[in-house]
């Protein structure tokens, strides 16, 4: 990923998330992002633990855990990402360091209960919005209720 850094940058990118298997040399893609004045991210598998990031937790400002394995939409949250959230929040916590925890994959309204109790500050949701059981409204509403009754 710290290859096209500068190109994501120059086309207009405000955050830069690079997956944690992507390179060797994490904290040297999150201060290139850094340094152009850019938010950085790391991104999590579901079977990459959170102690493979945590030298790295200060120089990002947002950890993206996937709670399922990327690669399509549709698919069912993995439940036991929810104690990653949790690992994760506490860390943060500890260190009063200043990142988000975004989540990724199989996110509904029932999903996203447990998964904002754990930590998670920030959601992508795609089936979960765009399903064709209700509007977008409608099912943004949805999430936002969910995520009122699990604060």
């Amino acid at each position: 990923p710290e290859r096209w850094v500068d190109a994501f940058v120059d086309a207009g990118a405000d955050s830069i998330t690079f997956h944690a298997e992507a390179s060797p040399h994490l904290h040297r893609v999150a201060e290139a992002v850094s340094s152009r004045g850019k938010t950085a991210g790391v991104a999590l598998n579901p079977s990459t633990p959170v102690s493979s990031i945590e030298p790295l937790l200060p120089f990002v400002r947002q950890v993206l855990v996937m709670t399922v394995n990327p690669g399509f939409g549709g698919q069912s949250f993995i439940p036991e990402m929810t104690a990653k959230i949790a690992r994760l929040h506490t860390l943060i916590q500890v260190d009063s360091l200043d990142c988000r925890i975004q989540i990724d994959g199989g996110i509904n309204a029932e999903t996203i209960v447990p998964a904002v109790r754990a930590g998670a500050t920030s959601v992508v949701a795609g089936t979960a919005i765009l399903n064709g059981r209700g509007t977008i409204q409608e099912n943004m509403d949805s999430l936002r209720n969910a995520i009122g009754s699990a604060m």
